[in-house]
């Protein structure tokens, strides 16, 4: 039996089994985009070289491609090695924590907000956390957890890790494939 059908949460598999009509990259754009330039516009900037980390803040948006990241707040955590290991995107008082991104010329764009969106590139998973949505097309999932195993293509829709109980409930929404057609 696979592993993710013993889970008891049955909004968990859902959103799992629905992954592969509805989230096929939530952060790996095109691939043209990794060629492309990195813009980041904020109202303040903090880089701290010894320790590794960025803050920004005001307004931020990061721009590369097809990709924009936006919220009241961004950290940055880099290894040694200058590599991102952590970006944190904390939403505002009058916006969310915003990823939009096209993973494939022939879809529209997906997009993902929450209250808070922590990206683990190295690890390859993303958390979007509290009032989480990620819609692509008409398809879309939302509740007020969302994981996304980037590498395993493998999301994980729940209530706050440890609660249990029916508040916070998880969405699923899938348009049919002769809609999506037309």
């Amino acid at each position: 039996m696979p592993k993710w059908l013993t889970r008891t949460n049955t909004s968990s598999w859902l959103a799992i089994i629905s992954l592969s009509l509805l989230l096929p990259g939530i952060v790996f754009a095109l691939d043209s985009d990794k060629q492309e330039k990195t813009y980041l516009y904020a109202d303040q900037a903090e880089i701290n070289k010894q320790t590794g980390i960025g803050v920004y803040t005001g307004n931020v948006k990061v721009d590369r491609g097809t990709t924009h990241v936006t919220g009241d707040k961004i950290i940055t955590h880099s290894s040694k090695d200058n590599k991102i290991t952590r970006i944190i995107i904390h939403a505002g008082k009058h916006q969310r924590a915003h990823f939009e991104s096209k993973t494939n010329l022939n879809k529209p764009p997906l997009i993902a907000e929450a209250d808070l969106i922590k990206y683990f590139p190295q690890k390859h998973y993303a958390l979007l956390i509290g009032n989480a949505k990620a819609r692509q097309g008409n398809d879309s999932i939302d509740g007020p957890y969302l994981k996304y195993d980037t590498e395993g293509e493998v999301l994980t829709a729940m209530n706050k890790p440890g609660k249990k109980g029916q508040a916070g409930r998880t969405t699923i929404i899938i348009e049919p494939d002769d809609i999506k057609s037309k």
